[in-house]
């Protein structure tokens, strides 16, 4: 785009000259540009470029500012590096922050698998101390009519050999309650 538009420039200026178009100042009748006086117009620039510290003042003597700027670049890139070796250590520790993160949620995985077993584990196991359970106390019954069975057969094979059976007061009863009908008993002799 620019070398067309330059292409264009320099062939409009070339048939202007061949045409005889003169450009000198003298011909033209404009409105006069008021000009200022040069050491105006130059202060004017200097006052524009010229390097300020962070205090607004002026400095006056470019080595002065040369030297000023080159402390700030020094600090600036002692930051940086600061900064960076910073960054690195920050790096490093995410890193290592990550691998110890990934080695607990494995560890945390494996233990909430072998929690899940366990579980199911006791469940199973709690059914089985229930059955159990419902096991002996329905077969407590039995075991008593087993008994009482055994105590009957022995007390006809002992009147059968001709002994003589004692009936006694009922064994289900306390050792307080006994020991009180063993008192009375007592008192009455």
């Amino acid at each position: 785009m620019r070398l067309i538009t330059g292409i264009a420039v320099v062939a409009l200026s070339g048939s202007l000259m061949l045409g005889g178009c003169d450009w000198s100042t003298a011909n033209f009748t404009g409105p006069e540009v008021a000009a200022e006086p040069p050491q105006a117009s130059g202060q004017a620039y200097l006052d524009k470029t010229a390097i300020r510290d962070e205090t607004g003042a002026q400095t006056d003597n470019a080595v002065d500012a040369a030297m000023e700027w080159a402390k700030k670049y020094a600090e600036a890139s002692s930051k940086r590096d600061q900064l960076l070796q910073e960054n690195r250590q920050l790096r490093q520790k995410q890193l290592t922050s990550q691998q110890q993160i990934t080695k607990l949620q494995l560890e945390l995985d494996r233990a909430e698998r072998e929690l899940t077993q366990a579980n199911s584990m006791l469940l199973e196991m709690k059914t089985e101390l229930e059955k159990w359970k419902t096991s002996v106390l329905g077969f407590r019954d039995e075991m008593r009519q087993s008994q009482k069975a055994q105590l009957d057969t022995l007390v006809r094979i002992l009147t059968l050999i001709g002994g003589e059976v004692v009936e006694n007061a009922p064994t289900t009863q306390p050792a307080m309650q006994t020991s009180g009908a063993e008192e009375k008993t007592g008192d009455a002799s």
